[in-house]
């Protein structure tokens, strides 16, 4: 058997190295296209139009009810009925809480805002 040259790379010690550091730059590549492709390379199943909110824009609703139930109780309806409209119009038109809210104060208003959402 021929001795090996001392500066040759000992091919079973660098292969696993190769392979470890070919895995990793592919999971990089792989985590940083499904994030900068922003619908991770899919369509999604539904039209954006009917996209779910996202969880900031469900937070900031669901503080808009709170401070809406929170006007009501104060006496301050037309303060509650604006919030109800706005939560209608700029969130979610089938916000069943907000129905029954505007539909306690303003039952016309919340028909003409039911009507524009079809």
């Amino acid at each position: 058997t021929e001795a090996e040259p001392a500066h040759a790379p000992n091919l079973k010690k660098a292969l696993p190295r190769i392979a470890l550091v070919a895995g990793a730059v592919i999971g990089v590549m792989v985590v940083g296209w499904s994030l900068l492709s922003g619908d991770g390379g899919t369509k999604g199943a539904f039209p954006e139009s009917q996209a779910v909110m996202d969880a900031a824009r469900r937070v900031e609703m669901q503080d808009k009810l709170s401070a809406a139930r929170s006007m009501i109780n104060l006496g301050q309806d037309d303060n509650a009925e604006d919030l109800y409209i706005s939560l209608l119009q700029d969130f979610d038109c089938n916000s069943e809480e907000a129905r029954r809210g505007l539909a306690a104060l303003n039952p016309g208003k919340l028909q003409q805002i039911v009507d524009s959402c079809r």
